[in-house]
């Protein structure tokens, strides 16, 4: 924040996409797994959404975007510590809007399903084979591409979204319509 403040001057549009992913069993994690995941993906959005906010106070509003996961709405194997940090993305997005909806601060996020990305190959074997797999159940037939996440993110930025606050957007290819 420090730094975009110095190089900017004002924070406009904060997107909070850093996070991590784990697939373990619950009986097989570790108080460090939990404490490290929630530290990345909740702590770190939780972290960058005050700065952001205490900025786009002085200057009349702005907007954050954050990026949760579908595990926030479905219950998926393995993703129990994964799930929980995503879920708490998703509140943390709602009180961020209805804290702040009134200064002029917008925030949404996007929970985006399957994405192709290099992330996937760290954990499953056979990456090719899972996006085919999980491809496969979708109605719209197919894994997101990071650019279809992309261009969720920038609509939910833009002017466009504006009457738009609270909201958590499933990019999920229609795997929750199922």
């Amino acid at each position: 924040m420090a730094l975009a403040m110095e190089w900017f001057g004002a924070i406009d549009i904060l997107v909070n996409n850093a996070g991590r992913t784990m697939n373990k069993a619950l009986i097989d994690m570790s108080a460090a797994d939990w404490d490290g995941m929630m530290a990345v993906n909740a702590r770190g959005n939780f972290l960058h959404s005050r700065e952001a906010v205490k900025t786009m106070i002085g200057r009349g509003g702005g907007v954050i975007v954050n990026v949760a996961s579908i595990v926030l709405a479905v219950g998926m194997k393995d993703t129990a510590v994964y799930a929980a940090s995503k879920g708490a993305i998703a509140q943390l997005t709602k009180v961020i809007a209805v804290e702040y909806g009134d200064r002029g601060i917008r925030a949404n996020a996007v929970a985006p399903g399957v994405v192709e990305t290099d992330i996937l190959e760290g954990i499953v074997e056979d990456s090719k084979t899972t996006l085919a797999s999980y491809g496969g159940v979708h109605p719209i037939g197919r894994v997101a591409q990071p650019a279809d996440i992309a261009e969720v993110i920038a609509f939910l930025a833009s002017p466009a979204s504006a009457f738009m606050t609270g909201a958590v957007v499933m990019a999920v290819g229609g795997y929750t319509a199922l």
